[in-house]
């Protein structure tokens, strides 16, 4: 019975890939998805940093939206051709994507801290607005009051004067009674013009809210080029990647030829040298034999049926140094190519489509020789004597 596996050695076999295929799943599993919740994360955040707080039709976060989708479904593109049999195309998509992964990451923090301090103040204007609504409803009621106050005193002043001119009467009056020999009784004069009321109206100081020193108006009127521009550059990394997938792709593919049979039998023991139209004679006694099919192709194993041929490569370009070959398996058959470093870059010098009966006859005993056959047949710059076979 065999032990446990432990989380680490799930995520470890889970994680696993093969030699020569590193990251290959790896990009859909860790880089897909961060690049997919950042675009996705921008877009949201510029939709609610510009969002309207009024009643009238604001389309940018539908907009949004949908180039961060857009963004994203091109990443995928981007990813799948990181991965190009044409090394100098998957190294430059690799660039660009990392690239781009960068400014993603860049455009996400710089929204972060826009969107967090846009939220400051509006919490501030929102605080400032509530609280002048209060200072200005306890302003106008002081101003009502001492409207009212100012009312009384004047009716108090009228009162006043009304009474002023009552006791000058009764002044004059009394002197003419006096005059006259009357006896005038002098309290009662002083007594009805002591105790006059009196009014005033006193300085009420109320405590002023204090105005955020810049508004969200303003805040958004010095970051939205920023943002504008980041959202730019996004789409224009986006593009460039694809401008460049476009143009070193047409560089580099040819029109695809019919996929050739790697042949099954040679007739009279003969065959022909395309290099230099010459026949000649196969002396050796297996070559007489036809190259009949080890296996069904219904039953071939074709991924095994790879690796040996590419053993079998491996040992003709160890006998042309600064060569090597590759094999990749395709619908129905495999494409062999040779590159070598021109100027430092990896291109390919050579290349040939055999059917399914190539790696179905990987197990005879001549397969090697017949292979060389084949590859300088289709125009590989193979010296055939170098080999010894």
């Amino acid at each position: 019975m065999s032990a446990r596996k432990n989380f680490g050695q799930r995520i470890h076999e889970y994680l696993a890939e093969p030699p020569g295929e590193q990251f290959v799943m790896g990009k859909f599993r860790f880089w897909l998805p961060a690049i997919l919740f950042l675009s996705v994360l921008n877009a949201i955040l510029t939709a609610l940093i510009f969002k309207s707080d009024d009643n009238q039709a604001n389309y940018s976060g539908g907009i949004m939206l949908s180039v961060g989708a857009l963004l994203a479904w091109l990443c995928i593109g981007c990813l799948h051709y990181s991965d190009s049999t044409d090394r100098r195309l998957a190294r430059g998509v690799a660039g660009l994507d990392s690239l781009t992964l960068l400014f993603v990451v860049c455009h996400f923090a710089g929204l972060m801290y826009a969107y967090g301090h846009l939220q400051t103040i509006r919490s501030a204007e929102r605080k400032y607005e509530a609280a002048a609504t209060i200072y200005n409803a306890k302003a106008e009621k002081v101003s009502t009051d001492n409207v009212e106050i100012a009312r009384a005193a004047q009716e108090i002043e009228r009162e006043k004067t009304k009474r002023a001119k009552i006791e000058n009467d009764s002044i004059y009056q009394a002197r003419k009674a006096a005059e006259a020999g009357a006896k005038i009784d002098a309290r009662g004069s002083k007594s009805a013009s002591a105790g006059a009321p009196g009014l005033s109206t006193s300085a009420i100081e109320l405590e002023r809210p204090l105005k955020p020193e810049k508004s969200s108006a303003q805040f958004l009127g010095e970051w939205d080029w920023l943002i504008r521009a980041a959202n730019l550059g996004e789409l224009l990394l986006a593009a460039l990647t694809l401008i460049f997938i476009r143009n070193q792709s047409a560089k580099t593919n040819m029109p695809v030829p019919t996929v050739e049979d790697f042949p099954s039998e040679f007739g009279a023991g003969v065959i022909q040298d395309d290099r230099s139209g010459r026949r000649f004679d196969r002396t050796r006694k297996s070559d007489s034999a036809p190259l009949s099919c080890a296996v069904a192709p219904e039953t071939l194993d074709r991924k095994r049926a790879r690796r040996k041929l590419l053993e079998h490569l491996k040992v003709i370009s160890h006998y042309h140094p600064g060569r090597w070959f590759k094999a990749d398996l395709i619908e129905g058959g495999i494409l062999i190519r040779m590159s070598k470093r021109i100027n430092g870059v990896e291109e390919t010098i050579a290349e040939t489509r055999q059917s399914d009966k190539l790696l179905a006859a990987i197990e005879r005993p001549d397969f090697r020789g017949r292979l060389l056959d084949e590859l300088i047949r289709t125009g590989f710059p193979i010296e055939k004597d170098k080999i010894g076979l």
